[in-house]
């Protein structure tokens, strides 16, 4: 609870993100927030990273999307063929 505002804040955690945290469904815990200032605001993949490397259009492409757009597919590439 933010003492200052008096409301709750609410962070969801996947199940996996909950195992390698070591969580509960309900448990409390404390987190520190920081801005992110990298370019894309999550890391991109090794594996995108090479393909916008080595093709200059889907580069210029890539780059030319929303910032949103291009966060959509960072994390489309993030998951593994099981989970898409």
């Amino acid at each position: 609870m933010l003492e200052s505002q008096k409301e709750m804040t609410l962070l969801i955690f996947s199940k996996a993100d909950q195992q390698i945290l070591d969580l509960s469904q309900g448990e409390s815990l404390k987190v520190i927030l920081q801005k992110d200032t990298s370019k894309y605001q999550t890391p991109m993949t090794e594996e995108l990273k090479a393909v916008l490397l080595s093709d200059c259009e889907a580069y210029k492409i890539f780059e030319k999307l929303l910032p949103k757009k291009q966060r959509n597919i960072i994390f489309i590439t993030q998951k593994t063929p099981k989970e898409r």
